[in-house]
């Protein structure tokens, strides 16, 4: 668990705007792992939001919010090989907004084909848990490697995704139009199909550093009716994410974490989601080792 502050006030100082600027945030990245026999059941949860209140915009802004979480079984035949079944969950906690400083033109294109008009300096665009994505996949896994300086693990399977959407709207400007900020209506959407992900993680340096990378994809065998879709084949419809976490321990109640993420669904959007994210945190760390056997 971890947070991070930041205040700043500015008064008659030249070169800056008059007021305060606030950033606050949070994070929790747990998770529990049993072992037994030939059964392996890890979950995990984190959590991260980073809000922002600046004298430019009055509104309170989010530059990070995040709910993730994952539930794996997996069953070692061997204790490299195995089936495995996983259930995943990602998206944000709070609704989004497009802020703005001044009145913004904005399009709205609608999925009925109509599109609909609106000037202001705060566009809402997404609900509470929306949108957010759902993965239930199974199969076979690999673990060439085991080892507390480095896991690898490779897993390959059938995949059903969800993606709850409806009626939550997406920036998609298009740079030739000046005067005007396009924003499409997004659809829910289903998809099944097979997937392919390969994770390593480990601690190096005593536990003083952290990480984990890892690639997942995803192509779709069956998918529902949205106009996102429509006249694209299954490779062009593939979801791709991509992510990597650096975590730094410079004293026991203090890090340097690095989080990166890059997510490609086009059945959503037709456009590549980037996130970095760079942290100087605070906080504690709970947990228990088993004992070492004597």
């Amino acid at each position: 668990m971890g947070g991070t502050l930041s205040v700043n006030d500015n008064r008659n100082v030249v070169g800056q705007t008059d007021g305060a600027s606030i950033t606050f945030g949070y994070k929790v990245d747990a998770g529990v792992a049993f072992l037994r026999g030939k059964h392996e059941w890890r979950d995990a949860l984190f959590l991260a939001q980073s809000l922002s209140k600046t004298p430019t915009i009055p509104h309170v802004l989010k530059s990070q919010d995040a709910l993730r979480f994952e539930s794996i079984y997996l069953y070692h035949v061997v204790p490299w090989f195995g089936p495995y079944l996983r259930l995943a969950g990602d998206g944000p906690i709070l609704a989004g907004f497009d802020e703005r400083p001044v009145a913004t033109n904005y399009l709205i294109r609608n999925v009925d084909g109509t599109t609909t008009a609106k000037t202001t300096t705060q566009l809402h665009l997404t609900d509470m848990f929306r949108p957010y994505n759902l993965t239930e996949s199974l199969g076979p896994f690999l673990r060439p490697l085991h080892r507390e300086e480095i896991n690898v693990e490779i897993r390959v399977g059938a995949s059903a995704h969800q993606t709850f959407a409806n009626h939550q709207l997406a920036i998609n400007d298009d740079a030739a139009t000046k005067d005007v900020v396009e924003v499409d209506e997004l659809q829910t959407y289903h998809q099944i199909g097979v997937e392919a992900a390969a994770i390593a993680w480990g601690k190096l340096s005593g536990d003083k550093v952290l990480y984990k990378a890892g690639v997942e994809a995803m192509m779709p065998l069956y998918k529902s009716d949205t106009l996102s879709a429509e006249g694209k084949s299954s490779a062009e419809l593939i979801n791709v994410i991509g992510f990597g976490t650096l975590s730094f321990k410079i004293v026991s109640w203090a890090s340097i974490d690095y989080d990166f993420r890059v997510v490609r669904q086009p059945q959503l959007i037709d456009k590549t989601q980037v996130q970095n994210h760079l942290l100087l945190t605070f906080g504690i760390n709970v947990g228990s080792k088993p004992k070492a056997k004597e």
